[in-house]
């Protein structure tokens, strides 16, 4: 890019990463999906290490790590593998979806749209992120 060329980078939230490992499919942390878990500052540094200026960072996806959790646990208790009980036979996420996925979703849609439910979504988010989004800028 240009001198002042701004940059979308985003990789996956440290803590929602980690949150979901006991659920998730072991699949879903190897090669060619989530192999490496940044932690913030190491996101940072590597942004500021490869000569871009942090314009801003923030963390997204709250919803999403509960979601994806409450979708694996299901499917593992739905699917399981009577010669490998711990590991889902049924690894991918697809529809149908449990119900109690639609009632997750539709519980947070209520939430969100209560007078504080922003800002609780946005408190929610930059504590249990499913992604971190940085904005960089190329040094003039």
């Amino acid at each position: 890019g240009k001198p002042g060329a701004l940059y979308l980078l985003s990789v996956p939230g440290e803590q929602g990463e980690n949150i979901q490992k006991p659920f998730a499919p072991p699949r879903y942390f190897q090669h060619p999906n989530h192999i490496r878990i940044f932690s913030k500052d190491d996101f940072l540094s590597l942004v500021e290490k490869a000569g871009l200026e942090v314009v801003d960072y923030s963390g997204h996806g709250f919803f999403w790590v509960f979601w994806m959790c409450m979708n694996w646990a299901i499917e593992a208790q739905k699917y399981k593998d009577v010669a490998a009980p711990d590991i889902p036979v049924r690894d991918t996420i697809a529809p149908p979806f449990d119900e109690s996925i639609q009632n997750w979703a539709t519980l947070w849609v209520k939430l969100i749209s209560t007078e504080q439910g922003m800002a609780f979504k946005h408190q929610m988010d930059a504590l249990l992120p499913k992604s971190q989004v940085i904005i960089a800028r190329k040094p003039a």
